[in-house]
């Protein structure tokens, strides 16, 4: 326990150690504190941000395309204004199911506070940020995009059109992604690699928040499947 107190223009602080065991009483005061401050979150978690027309289920996430980590990357993509988005498998937790979307069920969705962050690379190294994905294909460390379309065989990645186009190993290309993965969460070292990095003043839980309440209504039909596997590994499944 702290005591503070001013004296003349000096400040005072007194403490005691208080043994807390299971038979510890609840200190009044704290007690009420902490109830009127889970009043006030359970409030703001139940406010309605929106609707969905389908559940978006996380099943199979780590080893397919997966609707609800294509729409998270799309909505980071989208605020970034970048070429691709990438978002890592074990970054969102939980399906969201088909009709009313609270700020809760998003919260509960993106736990971690993470912010968006613009990297921009060389086509060259962006190659080899597609191989890593194609190695983690059907792990933990797999992420979800949008903005892309590429095929996995034999750990490598093939194919790869950004925007619609192959990938040139000479252009500039745009890419919205987490801190966490910048910092080298999930193995992503090679966004490192970036000759330029920007971290936005937005986190994508707020980011869907924001879409929903416009009054967009996504649907997993939106987001076709944008990568193809003939590896072993492919189907399996990841779910939180």
């Amino acid at each position: 326990m702290l005591k503070f107190w001013c004296e003349g223009n000096s400040w005072r602080m007194e403490h005691e150690q208080i043994p807390i065991t299971a038979d510890t009483a609840d200190d009044p005061k704290v007690a009420a504190l902490i109830e009127e401050a889970a009043h006030v979150v359970d409030r703001e978690m139940a406010v309605k941000v929106g609707e969905l027309a389908a559940e978006f289920p996380t099943r199979g996430k780590s080893g397919e395309a997966n609707p609800l980590g294509q729409w998270i990357a799309e909505l980071m993509r989208l605020e970034a204004g970048a070429d691709m988005g990438l978002q890592n498998v074990g970054g969102y937790r939980t399906s969201l199911n088909a009709g009313e979307v609270s700020r809760g069920d998003i919260f509960t969705l993106l736990p971690f506070d993470n912010r968006i962050v613009r990297l921009s690379f060389r086509g060259d190294v962006l190659q080899e940020l597609f191989d890593y994905l194609a190695e983690s294909f059907g792990g933990g460390r797999f992420a979800q995009t949008s903005g892309v379309s590429y095929r996995v065989e034999d750990g490598k990645a093939r194919d790869i059109l950004i925007g619609g186009a192959p990938l040139d190993p000479a252009s500039d290309y745009k890419v919205a992604t987490l801190d966490f993965l910048l910092g080298g969460g999930d193995g992503y070292t090679v966004l490192q690699k970036a000759h330029t990095i920007e971290i936005l003043d937005a986190f994508p839980r707020d980011v869907m928040e924001n879409w929903l309440r416009a009054g967009n209504v996504p649907s997993p039909s939106d987001f076709p499947p944008n990568v193809q596997s003939g590896d072993s590994h492919s189907g399996s499944s990841l779910d939180y």
